[in-house]
């Protein structure tokens, strides 16, 4: 395993706000490049992730305002079916 020599040009505050803008990206910066490109590929994975939900989510919320606007009642815990809420919106 080889190490990383010191230096002296780096600011840690910055290697640290570089990482929280982009994962891994502080990681690169320092000179850990297969532990930066790990963390920037989970990085990027959980914000898909987290993004899809987001977009399941927002769908679902759709479509239950849509079922209390038209006059119906919703249960406390109920979904949305994501093939009728996915048809509503694409038609």
């Amino acid at each position: 395993m080889s190490e990383i020599p010191p230096r002296s040009d780096l600011s840690p505050i910055a290697v640290a706000l570089v990482s929280l803008l982009l994962p891994g990206a502080g990681h690169l910066w320092i000179g850990q490049r297969k532990k930066g490109a790990l963390i920037a590929v989970g990085g990027f994975f959980t914000c898909w992730m987290c993004g899809l939900w987001n977009l399941l989510s927002a769908a679902d919320a759709w479509g239950l305002a849509r079922k209390l606007v038209s006059g119906q009642a919703i249960g406390a815990v109920e979904t949305s079916r994501l093939a009728d809420t996915l048809d509503d919106l694409f038609g």
